[in-house]
């Protein structure tokens, strides 16, 4: 179709180009309804919960189109309310997505390619390995959520590209983290908060989500970007005093997690953190301050375990438990499904065949796509750690997002890998997006090896 311009030249009209974007726009909001649609099947909800939910959607929309970065800000706030699937955030943060495309404000030319190519070789090999599953419908909703999740890490990529847009990121979660972790280790002694939906887990913090090891590895970037702006205060506002509360708010939920591998993790990301700074152009300075971090965290987290009673529970969490030797034999029993199906079985298909969930991100990759799969998502995986690790090398923090705290919480999350599914947590592709996002933020002079 053309149109005359003022002068009676011809030329192309504007409506292609519209309809394209809303087309783009269409086709991102698809996977989330196909999840969405899929779980409300399972359990149709009455007539005043959808009614309800209309008018919610609606007024997300409406959000979206007017205070696109409230939006943004909220369901990064939202992300550690992950009870059931799809949650509130992949609903608010959907929508952002959709309107992003729509409207023209999400650049690939932000994304690293090889990131992308690897990206889009898993979800390739999501959808070839989908056709061999024996429960379709979830091999689709499982697959979907996969897609949502890599396709949201590469939106946050194109969308933090300045320093307010990083603070509005890293505050939204570390305050959200924040939150639950206070609401959920109070759980434990107030009946009230209990019976609200900050159950624990038999004595153990699972806040808003519906297990505590996730839970507690929820908590660990968000220490580690706190702790990071303790020794470098770049990014998060406010005094010290009250940077040191969220540190001890979110130390203290990883501990009452009575997760061990969060408890891993943390320390973990904690020494990795330390050791950048200490490395970094005088970074010996820094090292007082360092070493009294340490000794008021260790003295407020051992006070408040003793106060509370704890330490028997933790000291029999910390030995090794029954079903340690269950996990190890599914693990097993998975690569022995992955040499009887090359391909693989499906996305979501584990559970099925061995009625017992992976607990190994690379066990499940492998035996639900393949070795190609495996192969794929080691790449993507370990890419990242590579870019993150170079990041923290020059001192290419991502728009005041130290770079140390990311490398610390990436290399935290492949740790945890190995024994916990982790590729449908929102903060693994929190991380990956931030980590990628300061690859290809622009080199101020003062910043080389060994830099601040």
């Amino acid at each position: 179709m053309v149109v005359a311009d003022a002068a009676g030249r011809a030329r192309p009209s504007s409506l292609a180009p519209i309809l394209a974007q809303i087309a783009i726009g269409a086709a991102a909001a698809f996977p989330l309804a196909v999840v969405f649609a899929v779980a409300l099947s399972a359990q149709p909800p009455p007539l005043s919960v959808v009614l309800v939910g209309g008018i919610g959607a609606l007024i997300v929309l409406a959000l979206v189109l007017t205070r696109m970065e409230v939006a943004v800000g909220l369901g990064i706030l939202l992300l550690g309310v992950v009870r059931l699937e799809p949650a509130p955030t992949d609903f608010i943060l959907g929508t952002v997505i959709a309107v992003a495309l729509v409207t023209g404000r999400f650049s690939l030319s932000r994304v690293p390619q090889s990131i992308f190519l690897l990206v889009g070789a898993y979800l390739a090999l999501n959808i070839v390995s989908a056709a061999l599953a024996v429960d379709f419908p979830l091999a689709v909703s499982f697959g979907l959520i996969t897609l949502y999740l890599a396709g949201f890490a590469i939106w946050l990529t194109s969308f933090v590209n300045s320093t307010k847009r990083a603070r509005l990121v890293a505050g939204a979660y570390v305050y959200g983290a924040a939150s639950v972790a206070v609401l959920g280790t109070l759980a434990l002694w107030v009946p009230t908060l209990a019976s609200a939906g900050f159950d624990p887990d038999f004595y153990r913090v699972r806040s808003s989500f519906q297990d505590p090891n996730v839970f507690g590895h929820f908590m660990i970037p968000a220490m580690l970007i706190v702790l990071d702006d303790l020794l470098t205060p770049r990014i998060l506002p406010g005094s010290r005093l009250l940077k040191f509360a969220l540190l001890a708010a979110t130390s203290l939920g990883i501990v009452f997690s009575y997760s061990r591998s969060s408890w891993a993790g943390a320390v973990l990301g904690a020494f990795i953190v330390f050791a950048v700074h200490l490395t970094r152009r005088g970074g010996t300075s820094s090292a007082p301050k360092i070493l009294a971090l340490a000794i008021l965290a260790t003295v407020a987290i051992s006070f408040t375990i003793t106060s509370t009673g704890s330490g028997e529970f933790i000291d029999e969490r910390a030995k090794l438990q029954r079903y340690d030797s269950d996990r190890f034999a599914t693990q097993r029993a998975g690569l022995k499904l992955a040499a009887s199906h090359p391909l693989g079985v499906g996305p979501g298909q584990f559970e099925n065949h061995l009625r017992i969930a992976a607990h190994s991100s690379y066990v499940r990759a492998v035996a639900e796509h393949g070795v190609l799969g495996l192969v794929t998502l080691v790449a993507l995986m370990f890419l990242t750690l590579l870019i993150a690790a170079r990041n923290a090398i020059f001192g290419r923090h991502t728009y005041g997002i130290g770079s140390g705290a990311l490398f610390a919480s990436w290399t935290a999350i492949l740790f945890a890998s190995f024994v916990i599914d982790t590729v449908h947590w929102r903060h693994l592709w929190l991380v990956a997006g931030l980590i990628w996002a300061g690859s290809l933020r622009p080199r101020s002079p003062r910043e080389g090896l060994r830099g601040r």
